[in-house]
Formats: C-alpha cells, sequence, structure tokens
C-alpha cells in the first residue's frame, strides 16, 4: 500500500518543445495560478505574464491562460473557486479569451461593471494597462525592456 507522503509527485510542462515549468511536491500549479488571480483588486486587470511571474513560473504565462479557462461552465462565478479569471488579458492589454464558454464580449461587460475601461477596435477589445494595471512596477520595467530591445 502507497501513502501519500512516500509518493514522489513531478510534473514537468512543455510548449514547443521546451520545459516552460517543472515542479516537484509543490502546490497545484492551477492552485497557485487562483490564489494570485484573487488578489487581483475590482477595477485592476493583471496580465497571463504577470501572474505566471508572480508565481515564480515567468515562462508559463500560457499555462495561466490554461489553468483560466479550466475553472469551469460556470465564468461568472470563476467556475466553481470563485476566482476573478477576468481581470487577467494579454500583455497588449487585448481580451484574448479563447474559452468556448464564454466571449470576449462577455468578458469586456464584466470588466466594465468593475469600472475598467474597455475599448473596442477591429473587433477586439483593450484596456490601458497604464492606468488600470495591478502592479504598475511590473508593466514600466517590462515596458522599458521591451523599448531598449526592440
Amino acid at each position: 500500500m502507497l501513502c501519500e507522503k512516500n509518493v514522489r509527485k513531478e510534473v514537468t510542462i512543455f510548449y514547443n518543445g521546451r520545459v516552460v515549468m517543472s515542479m516537484s511536491g509543490q502546490k497545484n500549479f492551477y492552485e497557485k495560478v487562483y490564489a494570485e488571480v484573487k488578489k487581483i483588486p475590482k477595477g485592476k486587470v493583471a496580465t497571463y505574464g504577470q501572474i505566471a511571474g508572480m508565481i515564480s513560473t515567468p515562462r508559463a504565462a500560457r499555462v495561466v491562460g490554461f489553468a483560466l479557462r479550466s475553472l469551469g461552465t460556470n465564468p461568472s462565478a470563476g467556475g466553481r473557486k470563485g476566482v476573478p479569471w477576468q481581470r487577467v488579458i494579454n500583455a497588449r492589454g487585448m481580451i484574448s479569451i479563447e474559452n468556448p464558454f464564454v466571449t470576449k464580449v462577455y468578458q469586456a461587460q464584466l470588466l466594465r461593471k468593475e469600472g475598467v475601461e474597455v475599448k473596442e477596435q477591429n473587433g477586439n477589445f483593450f484596456v490601458d494597462l497604464v492606468k488600470f494595471s495591478w502592479n504598475k512596477a511590473d508593466f514600466f520595467a517590462r515596458e522599458k525592456y521591451r523599448n531598449m530591445h526592440t
């Protein structure tokens, strides 16, 4: 008989043939994502990359998206976990949801209810990250790095 404490738990996540995250015996990655997203206050947004960085997996932005998508079919309640998934958008400030249960229009509506200004442009929805970013210091550091290397 195996006891859980004697079982070695290892998870390695690959994307395009590269390791983006490796965990051994740690709290479930998705649970870490949910805990961090729950910290985002109403009226603010964070990016997938910010959330990944805040849980010490900076190269796992896409996996953060997978975690949020897996919340379930009751999107207004954050699945069964009460996670405010709508507050997470991409690094360009665009709502980039790919979820069969909800639309980007719905995510924009939820953000607007919370006081976030969402602008529609060519069928896409954008949020001003300078104004509504939860962690402005991280946003400005990333922009400075991006501007230096483009």
